[in-house]
């Protein structure tokens, strides 16, 4: 991940929440495997992380949960965009304004959620065409007697949207 696609795009936060990926899912870094939820508090500070599966309904369920331990929460850097956007309805519905009160970042650009949720998600885009030509590249150049090995790096980019925009503009 790039350091673009790790910085939130608003302005003197104090409280950064992060709705994490299950607890079962590993990723990859430095050639160790490590569970995604310490991954993201190694990106993500120590604020307060929450865990949940790939859902609107754990997105919501948790910011919920969160609301009440981290009434003051600035931000929330959500493990996907369905998270994100249960988490956009879950804000809404306590009378939270998203970005004014608690900006908001997904991750995937999944744009039929992205796109759609009020306000219009910032989100991470891990430029999935780009990883899977690599990915199909890498599998055809193995089935041909050439494996590869090592970790290739590809860039990602951040999508600034409505729901992360600085709260002086």
């Amino acid at each position: 991940m790039t350091d673009q696609a790790i910085r939130m795009p608003v302005f003197d936060l104090r409280s950064i929440l992060q709705l994490a990926l299950p607890a079962h899912v590993d990723a990859l870094v430095d050639g160790d495997w490590r569970p995604a939820w310490l991954i993201g508090r190694l990106h993500c500070g120590d604020g307060p992380i929450a865990l949940g599966d790939f859902s609107e309904e754990s997105g919501a369920a948790a910011m919920q949960r969160l609301l009440e331990f981290h009434p003051g929460l600035d931000a929330v850097f959500c493990g996907n965009d369905q998270i994100a956007r249960g988490v956009a309805d879950r804000l809404r519905e306590t009378g939270l304004r998203v970005p004014e009160d608690v900006a908001l970042v997904g991750f995937d650009n999944w744009a039929v959620i992205a796109t759609a949720c009020r306000p219009p998600l910032t989100t991470v885009d891990m430029n999935l065409r780009q990883l899977g030509r690599a990915a199909g590249e890498r599998l055809l150049a193995a089935v041909d007697g050439h494996p590869g090995s090592g970790l290739q790096l590809l860039p990602c980019s951040l999508v600034v949207r409505e729901s992360s925009r600085s709260r002086g503009s």
